[in-house]
C-alpha cells in the first residue's frame, strides 16, 4: 500500500490526534484524498517508497513522529501535548499490549 508524507497548513484533528500546523504525518493513499479535499495539507505531497525503516525508540522520536506511531496503533492522545506525556501514553500502550502476549 502506498504511504504519503503530508504537512499539515493549519490545526488540525486527524484521527483521534489533534495536530498543529506544520506537524507531519505519514498516512495511505486512501487517506490522501479525504485530506486533500478538506484543504488541509500543503501541496508538498512526498510519496515514500515502500522500504523497511528500522523503527526509533520511542525516546528518540520527535512529536509528529510520536503522533503517528499513536494514529497507526490507535492509542488515544486525547487531551494529551507535551511529549513526556505522549510517550507516557505509547508506553503504557506497549505495555499492555506486553501484558496481554504474556
Amino acid at each position: 500500500m502506498t504511504q504519503f508524507k503530508v504537512t499539515f497548513n493549519r490545526n488540525v484533528k486527524f484521527g483521534k490526534n489533534p495536530y498543529r500546523k506544520g506537524d507531519t504525518v505519514i498516512i495511505h493513499e486512501e487517506q490522501l484524498n479525504v485530506l486533500k479535499d478538506s484543504k488541509v495539507i500543503t501541496s508538498n505531497i512526498e510519496e515514500l517508497l515502500e522500504t523497511p525503516t528500522e523503527q526509533k525508540e520511542i525516546e528518540e522520536m520527535t512529536v509528529p513522529e510520536l503522533k503517528e506511531y499513536a494514529a497507526e496503533h490507535n492509542v488515544d492522545l486525547t487531551g494529551i501535548t507535551k511529549k513526556e506525556d505522549i510517550q507516557e501514553a505509547i508506553q503504557s500502550y506497549l505495555e499492555e499490549i506486553n501484558d496481554e502476549n504474556h
